[in-house]
């Protein structure tokens, strides 16, 4: 949906998003301990944190502004399929 993706990219660089910076906190505190926990069990290949918070955020923002583009992928199987063995090959060990 091109209207959620022009929103989540213009939150990304509000200078309002300093007012909810706990919340954001809490996700990113979230996501770094579930990522740790896939590196010490060996189910993400190890690197740093926020390299693959940077790297989920790059393949969603991409997966996005190519679905914005290609509409009628969003509903084949096979895309999205090849879409998520793309990024889980990014993080598999």
């Amino acid at each position: 949906n091109s209207k959620k993706y022009s929103f989540l990219h213009q939150y990304k660089y509000s200078p309002y998003k300093r007012k909810i910076r706990g919340n954001v906190e809490t996700f990113r505190k979230e996501f770094f301990d579930t990522v740790e926990k896939g590196i010490q069990k060996k189910q993400i290949q190890f690197m740093p944190d926020d390299f693959v918070f940077d790297l989920t955020n790059a393949s969603v923002y991409g997966m996005v502004e190519y679905l914005s583009n290609n509409p009628v992928k969003f509903k084949t199987p096979e895309f999205m399929k090849q879409a998520f063995e793309i990024f889980w090959g990014s993080l598999k060990p």
